[in-house]
C-alpha cells in the first residue's frame, strides 16, 4: 500500500504532461479526437507501470547485501554524474524554455530574480510584478505578482546574486543527497532518492528545466525535517541551527505551515518535553521574524497571500472551501502526527504523510 501512495505522489503530478504531450503527437500525426484520447491514456498508463516497476526494483536493490561495498562506491558517483546530467539538460533546454519557444511557460525563476534583486536594492519586493521579455510576454505570460514567501527571498540571495536563483536547484539537490547519505548510511537509496524525485518525476524535470522554485522549495523543507531526524541531544547547537533553518523554510510557500505537527511529533520521539518547546518555539520564531515585517510593512500588498485565491476562487459554487480546505489539511495533519508518534512509525511514514497533506489543497485547487 505504502508503494501504491508513493507512485501516486511521484506520478500523478506529471499525468496532465504527458497528456499534452500525447495532444500534441496525435494531432502531428493526424489522428482523429478519439484516437488522440486513448494514445494520451495509453501512454500515462505506460508511464506509471513502467517508472512503478523501476521504483519496485530500485527499492529491492537499495536493500540488497549483495555487492554492497561496491554499490556504495559506484551510488555516491552516480548521484554526483545525475546532477551534472540534470545541470547539463537545463543548459540546453532553460533558454528555450524562457524565451517562449515551447508556448508562455513559467515565470516564477523571473519572479523570484526580480524580487530579490528588489530587496537587495532596498526596495519592497512585493510591489514587483514579474516580466519576461520577448514571447511569453506578447502571450501574456507575465505581469503576475511575485508569489514566494520572504524566507525563499533570503536563501535566494546567494545564487540570485551569481546571476539566477535557477541555478540553486542543482546545489540544493545534492545537499539533499549528502544529507540523506548520512542520515541513511546507505548511497544506493540516496542515488535511488534522487533519481526517482528528478528523473522519474517528468513534473519534476519541467520545473528544473523552466527554472521553476516549487521543487526547490520542497527540497528545502525535506532537508530541514531530514537534518531533525538526524539529531541528538547532545547536538544543542545544531538543534538550534536546525529550528531556525526550518522555520525560515516554512517561509517559503503558505502550505508548508500544514505539516508543522510533523516537526513537533519527530521531536517528541526524539527529545524530552522541554526540548520539544523549544524547538517549536525557535521555528516559530524564526517563520515570524521573516514573514511578519514583510507583512506589516504593505498587508495590501503582500502577494504571496493571493495564492490563496487559487481555493477561494472556489468559493462562488462551494462556500468555504478557501478556508475548510487548509482547516482540513492541517487538522487531517495532526492527526496524523499523533498516529504516527503512537504507533513508533518508519520515517518513511512520516514523508508519506507529509506528501499527503500537501497534496490535498493542490489537487484540489
Amino acid at each position: 500500500m505504502g508503494v501504491l501512495i508513493i507512485m501516486f505522489l511521484v506520478f500523478f503530478p506529471s499525468f496532465s504532461a504527458i497528456q499534452k504531450l500525447g495532444i500534441k503527437l496525435g494531432h502531428f500525426l493526424k489522428l482523429n479526437n478519439l484516437l488522440v484520447n486513448y494514445g494520451s491514456f495509453l501512454l500515462i498508463v505506460l508511464y506509471t507501470l513502467s517508472g512503478g516497476y523501476i521504483l519496485l526494483r530500485a527499492k529491492k536493490i537499495a536493500y540488497s547485501s549483495d555487492f554492497s561495498a561496491f554499490k556504495s562506491r559506484f551510488s555516491m558517483i552516480a548521484t554526483i554524474i545525475l546532477v551534472a546530467l540534470l545541470f547539463i539538460l537545463f543548459s540546453i533546454i532553460y533558454p528555450y524554455a524562457t524565451s517562449g519557444a515551447f508556448g508562455v511557460g513559467s515565470d516564477r525563476d523571473e519572479a523570484l530574480n526580480i524580487a530579490v534583486t528588489s530587496l537587495l536594492e532596498g526596495k519592497y519586493p512585493y510591489y514587483e510584478k514579474t516580466y519576461v521579455p520577448g514571447r511569453p510576454h506578447e502571450l501574456g505570460g507575465d505581469g503576475n505578482p511575485i508569489s514566494p514567501l520572504p524566507g525563499e527571498l533570503l536563501i535566494s540571495i546567494p545564487f540570485v546574486a551569481m546571476g539566477n536563483g535557477a541555478y540553486q536547484i542543482f546545489f540544493w539537490i545534492l545537499c539533499t543527497a549528502i544529507i540523506i547519505n548520512h542520515v541513511t548510511k546507505n548511497s544506493t537509496l540516496t542515488f535511488i532518492t534522487t533519481f526517482s524525485a528528478c528523473f522519474l518525476s517528468i513534473g519534476s524535470i519541467y520545473e528544473i528545466v523552466s527554472g521553476g522554485d516549487l521543487l526547490v522549495n520542497c527540497i528545502w523543507v525535506f532537508s530541514a525535517f531530514l537534518c531533525l531526524t538526524y539529531l541528538r541531544n547532545e547536538h544543542n547547537l545544531l538543534i538550534y541551527f536546525v529550528a531556525i533553518f526550518m522555520g525560515i523554510t516554512f517561509s517559503s510557500r503558505p502550505n508548508f505551515i500544514l505539516i508543522a505537527p510533523f516537526a513537533i511529533g519527530l521531536c517528541a520521539i526524539k527529545f524530552r518535553p522541554l526540548k520539544v518547546i523549544k524547538f517549536s518555539s525557535i521555528v516559530a520564531f524564526s517563520f515570524l521574524s521573516v514573514t511578519l515585517p514583510f507583512y506589516f510593512y504593505d498587508t495590501t500588498s503582500f502577494s504571496p497571500l493571493h495564492a490563496y485565491s487559487k481555493i477561494g476562487r472556489f468559493d462562488i459554487n462551494f462556500p468555504y472551501i478557501g478556508i475548510f480546505v487548509p482547516l482540513f489539511s492541517f487538522f487531517l495533519s495532526l492527526f496524523l502526527t499523533y498516529k504516527l508518534y503512537k504507533g513508533k512509525s518508519h520515517l518513511s511514514y512520516w514523508f508519506m504523510c507529509m506528501s499527503i497533506i500537501l497534496f490535498i489543497p493542490v489537487f484540489i485547487a
